[in-house]
């Protein structure tokens, strides 16, 4: 195994030995370690390597989940919000513990390895996420999963017990930490049957199982110095998942750029309303000109749009019942054409650029179908807005909270907080537009983005501004 150690105390060489120095002679009571208040744990500076390949499965894991659900509707953004609750608190969970007691021993080694195992496990319960079954399905399986994280944890936590357990001061919280994971474990497997041949809400508990877990641990890290994450890189881990989150957003940035860039090169307005108009006008006769018309724009756009076969020999089939009808064909047949190569137009361009209507829409309903797209551009309308206020609302107030502990800020500092939660609040109450046309009018110009960067550029602006330099101590003579 290369001398790595099959178990190995998370304590430091200092605090791993039978007592401790002392100068002089010393009581005997001196050496039972059970008197000291505090041991000192082997803190690491840096995310380790097997940590950063847990952090890659998370975000494996989101990435896959969210090319397999198109969110194009309120239950599938809410789809989207608890299958990341749960990839987040269990990779939590398992940071919580890695940053404090993490150690390099084959049993520790053993235990990442099935947290890896968790996460792949929930990459494969993602695209069948929350879909009913009568038997073993993706709930029951789910549930198991969860269950197996949290019984891992329940042994690695009783490791560190174990080699502590002469400190009185990790007692009391490393048991609080191990029952919470216990009563976690034993929900999760209970739930795991609700599912069994039922239709049932019972996955509720693994969000407020979750929930109360992380924050039991929290409270008991913030109760107990001997387990608190003081001198452990915990942020450095939370800013490391960030940065690999930001990069992962940053690919599919650049792919719908390119994508953009790929299919939007002469396509303007104007041709759009070119067919819009080619649809109005057509009825009890066609003009020649408008007919061209629609006749090039077909073919301009499958030329550069991807496409199946068979809707292209559909669309050159009706295009060409419009073009050469016969004269016993009616209006109402001459339309029925129209839509039919407008609809497969419009889902063409729509789906090119990466926008899926829900499936339940029927292919035949054109007025369903052009509702849906809408409704598509207004939930992702509502929740940009949403998510941005959020930001900058918790940047705000998260200020406000560390204010008292930092000294030499001017009074401008309370302006920049009061800026960033007003200016929040706002963004996010801006997505109440999805209520009237106002949302659409706002989201399709060109200004909607380089306006909201141009206001948190002045918040950034305005936080930095208000950051005095901190006063010179002054030396007692």
């Amino acid at each position: 195994m290369g001398g790595l150690p099959l178990w190995r105390s998370p304590l430091s060489k200092s605090s791993d030995r039978r007592g401790q120095a002392v100068e002089g002679v010393a009581d005997v009571t001196t050496q039972d370690e059970t008197l000291f208040e505090n041991p000192q744990f082997e803190h690491y500076e840096a995310t380790s390597n097997i940590q950063l390949f847990f952090d890659l499965f998370f975000v494996a894991n989101l990435t896959s989940f969210t090319n397999a659900h198109e969110i194009n509707s309120s239950q599938k953004m809410g789809s989207y919000i608890g299958f990341f609750c749960i990839l987040w608190f269990t990779w939590a969970q398992v940071t919580l513990y890695d940053v404090r007691f993490a150690t390099d021993s084959v049993l520790e080694s053993v235990a990442h390895t099935c947290h890896s195992g968790v996460m792949v496990g929930l990459a494969i319960i993602g695209p069948e996420f929350l879909t009913e079954d009568d038997g073993w399905g993706p709930p029951q399986q789910l549930s198991l999963i969860l269950m197996a994280s949290r019984v891992v944890l329940f042994c690695q936590y009783g490791s560190t017990l174990f080699f502590t357990w002469r400190y009185r001061a990790t007692r009391l919280p490393l048991m609080g930490v191990m029952v919470s994971l216990f009563i976690a474990a034993i929900i999760y497997l209970g739930v795991s049957f609700a599912f069994y041949r039922t239709a049932s809400n019972a996955y509720i508990a693994w969000y407020v199982v979750a929930v109360i877990e992380v924050g039991v641990n929290l409270a008991l890290a913030a109760r107990w110095k001997a387990i608190s994450f003081e001198k452990t890189h915990l942020v450095e881990r939370l800013t490391c998942l960030t940065l690999i989150i930001l990069g992962e957003g940053i690919i599919g940035l650049t792919k719908t750029i390119v994508k953009i860039e790929t299919f939007d090169l002469k396509f303007t307005s104007a041709d759009i309303g070119s067919v819009i108009s080619a649809v109005l006008v057509i009825k009890g006769g066609s003009t020649e000109g408008l007919l061209t018309t629609l006749n090039d724009t077909v073919h301009t756009i499958y030329e550069r749009f991807p496409s199946t076969q068979n809707v292209f020999d559909e669309v050159e089939a009706s295009l060409d019942a419009v073009m050469n009808h016969a004269a016993n064909t009616t209006d109402e047949e001459i339309m029925e054409n129209v839509q039919l190569v407008f609809r497969q137009m419009t889902k063409t361009i729509i789906e090119g650029f990466g926008w899926e209507p829900p499936t339940e829409i029927a292919d035949e309903d054109f007025t369903a179908y052009g509702s849906s797209i809408v409704s598509i551009f207004n939930l992702t309308f509502g929740y940009f807005c949403v998510c941005t206020g959020l930001v900058c609302l918790i940047i705000g107030v998260l200020t406000l909270l560390s204010h008292r502990y930092r000294s030499g800020h001017s009074s401008l500092r309370y302006i920049s907080i009061g800026a960033n939660i007003l200016v929040g609040l706002g963004i996010a109450l801006l997505s109440t537009a999805v209520l009237t046309d106002a949302a659409g009018n706002l989201g399709t110009t060109p200004w909607t983005l380089p306006a909201l960067t141009l206001i948190l550029l002045a918040l950034i602006l305005l936080h930095h501004l208000s950051v005095a330099p901190p006063k010179p101590e002054s030396k007692d003579n």
